[in-house]
């Protein structure tokens, strides 16, 4: 069994500078103990090399076959307790694995078994719902079914 609480599964094709600032955004603002997967795929070297540089663990794909399936493959790998998955231009704002974490650990909550995150992407359709904080909205987004 992992020591890690958090498993982070991030699938990755081809834009390394996207991922370099949220695999930072891990460094800095994920404090429980976790791993960090780097799904990518097998020629994408630039990818493999910018993740090397941190400390994460890479899973390689022979060929690209679709985001799910990389995520898949990330979640099939993980070891945490909690498995959180992000895109590669993401970046993780302080505390925000800590309260996922702290909401999921709640008591009644032991039948919860997925939290949503705010984020403040330019992306603006299928709002369920938002917030204000600092002048600044974040988003939590439906992509399929319902939250």
């Amino acid at each position: 069994m992992s020591d890690s609480l958090v498993s982070i599964v991030i699938p990755s094709y081809q834009r390394p500078e996207s991922l370099r600032q949220c695999l930072t955004s891990i460094e800095r603002h994920v404090d429980e103990p976790h791993e960090t997967l780097v799904v990518y795929v097998a020629d994408d070297e630039a990818t493999a090399r910018l993740a090397k540089q941190f400390d994460v663990r890479l899973i390689e794909q022979p060929r690209r076959d679709g985001f799910v399936k990389a995520a898949n493959l990330g979640f099939r790998q993980a070891k945490g307790r909690y498995l959180i998955q992000i895109n590669d231009d993401c970046e993780v704002l302080p505390h925000s694995i800590a309260n996922g974490v702290r909401f999921l650990e709640a008591p009644g909550h032991e039948g919860v078994g997925q939290a949503a995150f705010f984020h403040n992407s330019i992306v603006r359709r299928n709002i369920f719902a938002q917030i204000q904080l600092e002048e600044e909205w974040f988003y939590v987004c439906q992509v399929r079914g319902l939250c």
